[in-house]
């Protein structure tokens, strides 16, 4: 099979979604939905009611639905997602509806009402799940799967519209260095369809700010004494070095306030985006390398959280490359083998010679291990765990 072939079946299309988008677009569906769902594949996850961070006290989102998870609580009812649920519940048979009432000691006067009733329960709910609409989410859930042509419809025009704001907003880029940047890397036009789906065009606006100067002062969104929501001056960010790459990318969606609160995520983000694009597609400079190797582990260790950042092969890859890149041995290379004849590695052999050892350590401690073993570029082998590469 030539290179060629070998490119063109990576995007072939996987789902009914697909065959009605262009490849980029594709790329584009297939990072919104390893954000979102699980991947291109988990219809499940598209055409069911969520709660995303379910009873996290940070938590600001509400139920959402689809292959983006649109937010049924900071859209409202009379939006696309909105539209869409209230016709789910309607839908339900009266009979089942009035059954399943029934069973949980619910009385029902008016059908029509309490159909009416549950969906404003629905969009108003934000935090952790409603008890009430819990009692009738399979009802609920049953109702979207027979809506799934109409949700991968909508879907359908906002990956195109996703694909229009990637061309505007390089074309809204006048720095040469900046434009180049975006021009001839994938990942990075992927990075601002990303941030346009989960921010918005303000933020989107923002980076183009920042590719044009090098440094811009982002928004934050910030509740009043009169708990209004108003638009405020949050951190200052700066390129750091003489070309605009991915470091500075990243640092820009670190420096929002959700970054700072979420700063696994937004790497985990850019994590399906590698995944997506490959690693054999992605140029580091030398200053990227050293982000790579040095800074971006700072932002996810203190968070004890990495291991959902490196389950991808993509990405534990493009981080291996770039600490070869700077003269470094790979983290996971300082630690010896996990022993094989228990389930645990025994901490008293774990290596001390990285500062972050103990947190590396804590990673391997797992209930369950399997002995794979991962090739990589050059002579370095990586013992790994039971990581999905999907």
């Amino acid at each position: 099979m030539s290179q060629d072939q070998s490119k063109s079946n990576d995007y072939a299309p996987k789902n009914a979604i697909e065959e009605k988008l262009s490849v980029f677009q594709r790329k584009i569906f297939r990072v919104k939905a390893y954000n979102e769902v699980g991947g291109p594949k988990d219809t499940k996850g598209a055409y069911s009611l969520s709660m995303a961070n379910d009873g996290d006290p940070k938590n600001k989102s509400g139920y959402s639905l689809g292959w983006g998870q649109w937010d049924l609580k900071q859209q409202g009812r009379e939006s696309v997602p909105g539209k869409i649920i209230n016709d789910a519940v309607n839908n339900i048979d009266d009979q089942a509806l009035k059954l399943r009432a029934q069973i949980n000691g619910i009385n029902i006067d008016n059908v029509d009402n309490y159909k009416d009733e549950l969906v404003k329960t629905i969009i108003k709910t934000k935090r952790e799940s409603n008890p009430t609409v819990t009692k009738f989410k399979d009802l609920i859930d049953a109702e979207l799967a027979k809506m799934s042509e109409r949700i991968d419809k909508d879907t359908v025009k906002l990956m195109i519209e996703l694909d229009e704001c990637v061309k505007d907003t390089i074309n809204q880029v006048k720095k040469p260095s900046s434009r180049v940047f975006l021009e001839t890397n994938e990942a990075a036009q992927l990075f601002i369809s990303d941030l346009k789906n989960q921010h918005g065009q303000r933020r989107v606006n923002s980076l183009i700010a920042f590719l044009n100067s090098g440094q811009v002062t982002i928004d934050e969104q910030r509740r009043d004494k009169h708990h209004k929501l108003k638009w405020v001056p949050g951190a200052t960010v700066k390129t750091s070095g003489s070309e605009f790459g991915f470091e500075e990318l990243l640092m820009f969606r670190l420096s929002t306030q959700y970054g700072k609160d979420h700063p696994v995520d937004i790497v985990r983000r850019f994590a399906n985006i590698v995944k997506v694009v490959k690693v054999k597609n992605i140029s580091l400079t030398m200053e990227d390398a050293r982000f790579f190797a040095d800074e971006l582990p700072k932002h996810i260790w203190t968070k004890n959280k990495y291991n959902e950042v490196f389950k991808h092969k993509q990405f534990r890859e493009l981080t291996i490359i770039a600490n070869m890149k700077v003269g470094k041995k790979p983290l996971a290379l300082s630690i010896p083998k996990p022993r094989t004849d228990k389930k645990y590695i025994d901490p008293a052999s774990a290596s001390t010679l990285h500062p972050h050892a103990a947190e590396i350590r804590a990673w391997y401690q797992r209930d369950y291990y399997t002995n794979k073993v991962w090739n990589i570029p050059s002579r370095y082998y990586w013992r790994i765990g039971p990581f999905s590469d999907d």
